[in-house]
């Protein structure tokens, strides 16, 4: 029963952060609506928190505020609405009202009223990104740093291409790397490309060109360039594998593998993977004391190699700064996060990457949920992520998304007249379908990426049921 109450509480902490951030996001997506509906003289009849019947309202001149039964996110209801006029025909609306009515403002300000909801979510990342920095956030010391690379993979491209550890890696595709993240996110978004890396070695500087492998549990690109090389030791064993049934604990340290002496995490992979699934030999340094622990690895489906269920620690650094540069980095930050936004999505649909790089409710919570337990400056930067990103994908020219009603206004705008509105509502019911339809395979797709961990968390239930 302590396990079921420790996991009720997890998800509970987890689902609550989540539905807070989201919420918050939402309310804040519809108060960009609010603002510019207001600022152009657009009567808003509702503007409320959450979704729902009211459960608590006033009256103050046309609009009713208020707070929705499940006080989540937010709405907002403007008189003439185009894409509710199923309730109200132009024909019925008398002249004195006409000039309140949004279908029946200039197309320019249709526009920013629309455009109001994405364009205040990404106003949002840049007021509460340089938080990150005056918190301070723990960022991996090996990302900050230039890349030189520490270790490369057996067969991966790298490899094949005659990159070398202790190599510095110049610029990809013409882009400088100046930190290990630079090159990361590079090759991430770039899945199957061919690339040009510039590599200098000892005084020389020479090029390589090398094809990209998309990565076997997440589509992104990899080149088998490892950070520079990570001391064998534990963050955590991952629950339900053999490390964490052999009773391996975050911080021990491996310092051999029968009796293969070890010290950097790239030594201890390859000996876990040449074990071919027999009985490995741990010999752990663990506080002041040393003992041995025995795990025979199983095999990874997806990787297509043996793994024990363990992650390395990675040494960060606390990056804290004063207000005006804080203003400074936060700002670059969102402008970066924006920027890879657009070229993941552009990726994703010119088919250059696999839709399985995106992400839906389940991976977000999850995201949101590491972060809230980790610390306040990563909550807020993921807040911040999510933020620019709902802020990008809205704009898409697709209904019923914000960028759809765009679309149908430039498209009247270039017309002069209005589309007929049987056709309109033909085109959102159709594009709804689609995005339901898609909305289902992401979920699905999340659940596939967090399958392991969900397996794992059915065991550990069915292990307090006493079922196992």
């Amino acid at each position: 029963m302590q396990v079921i109450n420790l996991i009720s509480r997890f998800l509970t902490y987890n689902v609550a952060v989540f539905l807070l951030v989201l919420g918050v996001l939402i309310f804040v997506h519809e108060f960009g609506h609010f603002i510019f509906a207001r600022l152009f003289g657009v009567r808003v009849l509702i503007f409320k928190l959450g979704f729902g019947r009211f459960v608590w309202s006033f009256k103050r001149g046309p609009t009713e505020y208020g707070v929705a039964l499940f006080p989540v996110g937010g709405y907002v209801k403007m008189f003439g609405d185009p894409s509710e006029m199923e309730e109200l025909k132009p024909e019925e609306v008398n002249p004195a009202e006409r000039r309140e009515a949004l279908f029946a403002q200039p197309r320019w300000k249709q526009l920013f009223i629309f455009a109001g909801g994405p364009l205040m979510n990404v106003v949002m990342a840049f007021v509460i990104a340089p938080v990150v920095y005056l918190v301070g956030i723990e960022r991996p010391k090996a990302y900050l740093e230039p890349p030189v690379i520490g270790a490369v993979f057996p067969d991966s491209p790298a490899a094949k291409a005659g990159i070398e550890p202790g190599d510095r890696v110049l610029s990809v595709a013409g882009k400088p790397m100046d930190r290990f993240q630079d090159l990361i996110i590079e090759e991430a978004i770039n899945p199957k490309q061919t690339l040009v890396y510039r590599i200098r070695r000892g005084g020389k500087e020479f090029q390589v060109t090398l094809t990209l492998e998309e990565g076997k549990t997440e589509p992104v690109g990899t080149s088998g360039i490892m950070l520079p090389r990570i001391p064998a030791a534990i963050e955590q064993p991952l629950p339900g594998m053999p490390a964490a049934q052999a009773g391996f604990q975050k911080d021990d340290r491996i310092l051999a593998i029968n009796d293969t002496p070890v010290q950097y995490w790239d030594e201890l992979r390859h000996l876990i993977e040449a074990s071919q699934g027999e009985q490995i030999r741990f010999r752990v340094e663990r506080g002041q004391s040393e003992l041995v622990l025995r795990v025979t690895p199983v095999k990874d489906p997806e990787e297509n190699r043996f793994v024990i269920g363990i992650t390395p620690r990675i040494e960060t650094v606390l990056v804290r700064t004063g207000l005006v540069e804080a203003i400074q980095r936060g700002s670059d930050d969102v402008a970066e996060a924006g920027v890879l936004t657009v070229a993941m999505l552009w990726k994703i649909l010119s088919l250059q990457t696999s839709p399985r790089a995106l992400g839906g409710p389940v991976m977000i919570a999850g995201t949101v949920g590491e972060a809230a337990q980790s610390s306040f400056a990563n909550l807020v930067w993921i807040v911040v992520l999510i933020s620019v990103s709902l802020g990008i994908f809205n704009i898409l020219p697709l209904p019923p998304f914000d960028g759809g009603h765009i679309l149908f206004t430039v498209i009247e705008a270039v017309l002069r007249r209005e589309i007929n509105l049987k056709y309109k509502e033909a085109i959102f019911r159709v594009a709804m379908t689609f995005i339901l339809v898609l909305f289902v395979l992401i979920t699905v797709n999340d659940i596939m990426r967090y399958r392991q961990g969900i397996a794992g968390w059915f065991q550990e239930l069915a292990k307090g049921l006493g079922l196992l």
